[in-house]
């Protein structure tokens, strides 16, 4: 909950939102050119894999509530921008790169802070440049609450449970190759590591112990 300070207002949290529209194309071109050069797309369908650049719209929020961070299923790209569109103009340009993404403690997604807008602002504009993924643009919302969570917490910690318990093979992997000396008992051992790997990275519980990149 975000309340009123130094005489600016700040938001109560609001669901996260998807983007409004979506468009594409073969090469980069300023933040404000996409705005009228592009053909958008402003349905759930039509997302497209493999294009060398990736457009988002981002608007519809409550008033007076605008969003905070953007976030996104984890997938590397080149470089992402996000222009903040006020009274028909971009304004507040930032830039990133593939190492500027923070990886969440939920789930595979990472987050970046969105430019700052006041009230005139009704829409972001993203542009993301390569992307390896389709989900990068598909999974993309905005909040303004920058602590929300893609899993609840209880999901969090199921996943640790379940990291937790799969230590128990692996210790017990250890103790029969000291007495078997097996190639079974190391490739069990092997099987446990990698299962144990998916779940505290695909699940973002890794990320609350390592500081790992995208």
């Amino acid at each position: 909950v975000h309340e009123r300070q130094h005489g600016q207002l700040t938001n109560h949290a609001h669901a996260p939102l998807r983007s409004a529209c979506h468009a594409y194309s073969d090469a980069v071109m300023p933040l404000d050119q996409a705005l009228t050069a592009l053909e958008w797309n402003c349905s759930a369908d039509g997302w497209q894999d493999g294009r060398a650049v990736t457009w988002l719209s981002f608007s519809g929020w409550p008033e007076g509530e605008p969003p905070l961070t953007i976030s996104s299923r984890i997938t590397v790209f080149d470089s992402l921008a996000i222009g903040a569109i006020t009274n028909g103009a971009v304004r507040n340009v930032m830039n990133y790169s593939n190492d500027d993404a923070r990886p969440r403690i939920a789930g595979p997604v990472f987050s970046l802070p969105l430019p700052e807008a006041d009230a005139a602002t009704d829409s972001y504009i993203v542009r993301i440049v390569r992307p390896h993924a389709v989900t990068i643009a598909s999974e993309a919302t905005v909040t303004n609450d920058p602590f929300d969570l893609a899993i609840s917490p209880m999901s969090l910690m199921l996943l640790a449970i379940v990291a937790g318990m799969l230590l128990m093979p692996l210790m017990l992997d250890a103790m029969f190759y000291v007495v078997l000396r097996e190639r079974f008992v190391l490739l069990h051992a092997g099987m446990t590591v990698a299962m144990l790997a998916y779940v505290m990275f695909a699940g973002g519980v890794v990320h609350a112990f390592a500081d790992v990149p995208i």
